[in-house]
């Protein structure tokens, strides 16, 4: 019976450094990369220091789905709550789902940019995260960074005009091409 304890002592010990060594980081395990395929779609950025929620031994960053959306959208279209829609007004790394919630509920069940996303899971990057995501276009499978894209970051609550994937400035009653992004 003594030795019946004794092993199970032994077999709890040997469980609890297992665990312990198990909740590590595990360097055996490669971090995410630019260019892997990754929760449903590619990484385009990882986080540096100085980025808004860079956490440092920590690797994060965005995923660009793994296509455009297979039609053009309007940013916004027949809202009924546009006070809620110009709240969409962040540029940074991270501000993109902010806004595209902000859109969402502003335009509740309308057919437009931010509310495609929004139904796929994924997020209308703002105007920076747009911005990493043409740097790196050779990592994503059929994105062209001579095409327009939106961006969730409007521009203008007077003209109703929002930041595209160049950077300039479009109406939001006007269609352009959709890549969907998520953070990890």
């Amino acid at each position: 019976m003594k030795e019946m304890y004794n092993n199970s002592a032994l077999v709890l010990i040997i469980s609890a450094i297992t665990l312990i060594s198990c909740s590590k980081n595990d360097d055996s395990v490669p971090a995410p990369k630019l260019g892997d395929t990754y929760k449903g779609g590619i990484i385009f950025y990882i986080l540096q220091p100085g980025d808004p929620s860079y956490i440092e031994g920590e690797t994060h960053g965005f995923i660009a789905y793994e296509k455009d959306l297979d039609t053009k959208y309007l940013w916004a279209q027949n809202c009924s709550s546009p006070s809620k829609y110009m709240l969409a007004k962040l540029g940074d790394l991270g501000d993109g789902l902010e806004n595209t919630l902000n859109i969402v509920s502003g335009c509740p069940g309308v057919n437009n940019a931010a509310n495609a996303c929004n139904d796929l899971g994924w997020y209308l990057p703002s105007l920076k995260e747009m911005q990493k995501l043409k740097f790196n276009y050779l990592l994503v499978p059929n994105f062209s960074p001579t095409s327009t894209y939106w961006t969730s970051t409007i521009y203008s609550q007077t003209n109703q005009d929002a930041y595209n994937s160049s950077g300039s400035t479009s109406n939001i009653f006007t269609t352009h091409f959709v890549r969907p992004i998520k953070k990890f």
